[in-house]
């Protein structure tokens, strides 16, 4: 682990994390933390805004897969099925 840093609290509240603590901790820049308070310690907890589960969504991937479909939508590259069996009767036909 990094050794101990000592920083300040600016006039506006912001706290600057030194460069070696950012690296061990694996901070990015942008990064979200929650604050809470130990005893007469202050506590940051790296954290994200949505659900765990939610984040591939947001992955360069997911979203490219998002705007492929979003293209395919508007040009009507799309074809809907009354149950199961039509479906793969087509995808058995190409």
């Amino acid at each position: 682990m990094a050794a101990e840093e000592i920083t300040r609290v600016s006039r506006s509240g912001r706290v600057t994390l030194a460069a070696a603590i950012s690296r061990e901790a694996n901070v990015e820049e942008g990064g979200i933390f929650a604050v809470h308070l130990e005893a007469d310690r202050t506590v940051l907890v790296p954290t994200r805004l949505m659900d765990e589960r939610q984040t591939f969504f947001w992955t360069k991937e997911w979203q490219a897969a998002e705007r492929e479909a979003a293209r395919d939508l508007a040009a009507g590259r799309v074809h809907g099925y009354d149950n199961v069996r039509g479906l793969i009767a087509a995808l058995e036909q190409e």
